[in-house]
């Protein structure tokens, strides 16, 4: 069963990253000491990116079928998860940052 096989499973997938992220994020921010650590939810944004991107360009494949190049059409379905992820991650720093200033 392929998980985009219905488009409102890419909003669904985008929502639970999106939580998850956020937990994430907040915890690797009040937790690790480095900046370096607390980037790490980021880094996988960049992939995720990255994997967008590569489908766009047809480096996947040719993307040929009863419509044309679909490429474009899979990039913006993972596109979808990957603008969640941001928002999740954006979220989890506000909230860090909110708090540093509530406990000065």
């Amino acid at each position: 069963m392929n998980i985009f096989e219905n488009p409102i499973n890419a909003f669904l997938l985008g929502g639970v990253l999106l939580v998850v992220l956020f937990v994430f994020q907040l915890f690797l921010c009040k937790k690790a000491r480095r900046t370096s650590v607390k980037l790490i939810p980021l880094y996988g944004l960049l992939l995720m990116v990255g994997v967008v991107l590569l489908t766009c360009l047809g480096v996947f494949g040719t993307g040929n079928g009863f419509i044309g190049n679909i490429n474009i059409l899979v990039a913006e379905i993972l596109a979808i998860p990957a603008v969640f992820y941001l928002v999740g991650i954006v979220a989890a720093w506000i909230v860090y940052y909110c708090q540093l200033k509530r406990r000065k």
